[in-house]
């Protein structure tokens, strides 16, 4: 399985969550018009009323207009709030934010996996979320995309399990994300909100009753009508009994849903980590703590589906989760499950595995600035598949970012000036001076201060680690303000024009910014225009990208052969054969507009986009680092996360 399958896969489950959803809504219209009916039937006068039988199309109507009313606008409303991404679904569970400056051991070793897991798997580094007041062992990944996500854990999480099963867990979580679980996870809680919506509207009904009159703090309940009282108080408690039934749609299709993914995201994170006895160890845990995998806050119910392991009471048909021991079999079928009692560990032997000791011997995996070429087939072949999914890449990056380097971009002050010398001119550039002297007048003495030094610091390291300290630079950018935020776009734009030239790196770099930054901060809006979606456009916009690749490093006449060597490779079912475009057809512009295209085109066009890029760089059968991570760039554009290429010394250092 990769990357653009689990995508089609989503894709086909959130067809199937719709129609369960109005299987839904339909049961529980016609279960309140019968309710509705046998109450008016029950009250009606003996003179006159219109109401006789069971069927009275005027009522019907209204019953199921109104559920789908009620039920549709609820669910649209949850919707809306959880567009801000997976904090406001961590916020929902009164999670805490943890600041990437956090010196907490505990929550440091957490942000530490994070980071690897997140620099291993080509994306940015999620919000990390801790719940303080849930004992139980769980955690969560929300988010409606990987700019917006947000990695949440109990305390229980951190306090009980090792670094190799907290490990395992939150690879679990990275799994739904990579392969897109996440965003129909949440689709389903704004539905499963709508369906509850049905209960609140009763328990509304009865306050109604009860502030009216019915028998609360009215002084004139002689005057109250007592049939229209039990009238009310029957439909009040018909409601929330109907909202009981939504309920139990609402964990059918939770369990409908949510188990088959469980097994994958497992084995997901065991390949990911290649180290099943941290996932297995973490189950075992969660069986014999007495807290289990329990989440006690009331808003946790809708979300069961989200979690590690489940949340609730339910059991069997209606589990969200394959059973504790069906999972460890899975991972071990000569495993022999026996839920020990867990004490609760000192703090100490929590941390006996830390970062620092998971890296042994990675260092070699990393080439030198000055090694540039490396093997194209093992970097272009299966881009997106399941199987280039390891974490020792991401680990051999982090333990290669010198610690300065690290407590620099952990530091909203020391993240922008990384940024700035990202971009800054060469030393020897006539463009610097004029550079420097603006950053000082526009952001302050302090902000320009250490800049050449950084700029010189940065300049000879690997493209491969200037894009892991991205990942955590970008992390750290999301706690700046709105204000802050717009200034530091305007810098960066600035810069980048001041020299009159925008290289491919500086315009991968913005685009980066601005994808997985701007979900955070009021200016939402995407450059793309509802044509960029039309066929036509996506075809140009996959030519772009194409003739970006092609025209890179190359001239005309190279450019020509490494685009025939691409010949067929592009060509999919929508019938796309690519073409060269001319360089001045390849303007910042364009390919911003190609990039927001294909970033609303199907999995597969994706997919194909990205195999004629690699075939087109891989022409000569060398990649240059700028081409890797230009593929790598790309692909982040597009939603797909590649991982990053650290050699292959270390597949040999994993096998040992």
């Amino acid at each position: 399985m990769d990357f653009f399958e689990a995508q089609d896969r989503a894709r086909r489950k959130t067809r199937w969550l719709v129609v369960y959803f109005i299987a839904a809504i339909v049961a529980m219209a016609v279960t309140i018009y019968l309710g509705v009916l046998f109450a008016l039937l029950m009250t009606q006068s003996d003179s006159g009323s219109s109401f006789s039988g069971f069927w009275n199309p005027e009522l019907f109507t209204l019953s199921v207009c109104g559920t789908f009313l009620v039920i549709g606008m609820t669910s649209q409303v949850k919707a809306m709030e959880l567009k801000s991404g997976g904090g406001a679904v961590a916020a929902s569970l009164g999670g805490r934010l943890i600041q990437t400056s956090t010196v907490d051991p505990q929550e440091r070793q957490l942000c530490n996996i994070v980071e690897e897991m997140a620099i291993a798997s080509g994306m940015p580094v999620p919000l990390i979320y801790v719940i303080d007041r849930e004992n139980g062992i769980n955690a969560f990944a929300a988010g409606t995309s990987p700019s917006n996500a947000a990695v949440g854990v109990t305390r229980g999480c951190l306090e009980i399990l090792s670094r190799a099963e907290l490990q395992g867990v939150i690879a679990h979580e990275f799994s739904h994300i990579k392969n897109g679980d996440m965003k129909l996870n949440m689709r389903l809680i704004s539905y499963l909100f709508g369906i509850m919506a049905i209960a609140i509207l009763g328990r509304m009904v009865l306050r109604g009753i009860w502030y009216s009159g019915g028998g609360g703090r009215s002084g004139r309940r002689d005057k109250v009508d007592l049939k229209g009282v039990v009238v009310m108080l029957f439909i009040g408690v018909f409601l929330i009994a109907v909202g009981s039934l939504g309920l139990l749609f609402a964990r059918l299709i939770q369990a409908a849903v949510s188990r088959q993914r469980e097994f994958l995201a497992d084995a997901a994170a065991v390949q990911f980590t290649r180290d099943p006895d941290g996932l297995k160890g973490a189950l075992l845990k969660i069986g014999g703590w007495r807290y289990q995998s329990r989440v006690e806050h009331p808003a946790s119910e809708a979300l069961n589906h989200m979690f590690f392991s489940s949340s609730g009471m339910f059991s069997r048909g209606l589990a969200t989760h394959p059973p504790l021991q069906v999972r460890i079999l899975a991972l071990d079928p000569t495993a022999s499950v026996r839920f020990e009692s867990v004490d609760y560990p000192s703090f100490s032997a929590n941390m006996t595995r830390q970062a620092s000791g998971q890296a042994v011997g990675l260092a070699a995996g990393i080439p030198e600035a000055g090694s540039e070429r490396v093997d194209a087939v093992s970097v272009t072949e299966g881009l997106g598949a399941a199987e280039g999914w390891r974490l020792a890449p991401g680990q051999a990056l982090r333990s290669q970012l010198k610690e300065e380097w690290v407590e620099a971009a952990r530091n909203r002050k020391g993240a922008q000036v990384i940024l700035f010398a990202m971009v800054l001119s060469s030393e020897d550039s006539a463009f610097q001076k004029k550079q420097v002297a603006g950053l000082r007048n526009g952001m302050g003495e302090g902000y320009v201060d250490t800049l050449r030094h950084w700029r010189l610091v940065l300049d000879p390291v690997h493209s491969a680690l200037k894009i892991a300290l991205l990942e955590i630079v970008i992390a750290t950018l999301r706690q700046l303000s709105d204000e802050e935020y717009e200034r530091l776009m305007g810098v960066i734009g600035w810069l980048v024009e001041s020299d009159n030239r925008m290289d491919l790196f500086e315009f991968m770099l913005i685009h980066a910014l601005r994808r997985h930054l701007s979900p955070h901060f009021r200016s939402r809006g995407r450059a793309s225009s509802g044509s960029d979606r039309k066929t036509g456009d996506i075809n140009r916009a996959r030519d772009i990208l194409a003739s970006v690749i092609a025209w890179q490093d190359r001239n005309g006449v190279e450019a020509e052969e490494s685009f025939r060597s691409a010949e067929g490779a592009g060509k999919g079912s929508d019938g796309w054969v690519p073409k060269l475009l001319p360089q001045e057809d390849l303007a910042p512009e364009e390919l911003t507009a190609a990039l927001n295209a294909l970033g609303d085109a199907s999995p597969r066009q994706q997919e194909g986009v990205l195999a004629v890029c690699g075939c087109i760089a891989a022409e000569d059968g060398m990649l240059t680092s700028n081409e890797v991570e230009l593929l790598r760039a790309m692909a982040d554009a597009v939603g797909v996360a590649v991982p990053p290429y650290v050699g292959a010394e270390l597949t040999d250092q994993e096998r040992n």
